[in-house]
């Protein structure tokens, strides 16, 4: 997909992202893990287990963001 250009474009691109990472999480099993233990130094690498861990950590970091831009 190209980058979008104009608003509804990537208010599209946005919604079609979102679905996709919706579409992911219901696919994964709830009872998943993983080990990221080896991606790197950072906490957060030992930290995230499982899909909840990984979906808070990308819901905090959106909070930040929106407070940052208000």
């Amino acid at each position: 997909m190209a980058r979008p250009k104009t608003k509804s474009e990537l208010l599209d691109a946005s919604v079609a992202a979102f679905d996709k990472l919706i579409a992911m999480v219901n696919a994964t099993p709830s009872d998943a893990t993983f080990d990221l233990s080896g991606a790197g130094r950072e906490a957060h690498w030992s930290r995230d287990k499982n899909t909840r861990d990984i979906l808070v950590h990308i819901y905090e970091w959106h909070q930040l963001l929106l407070n940052w831009i208000a």
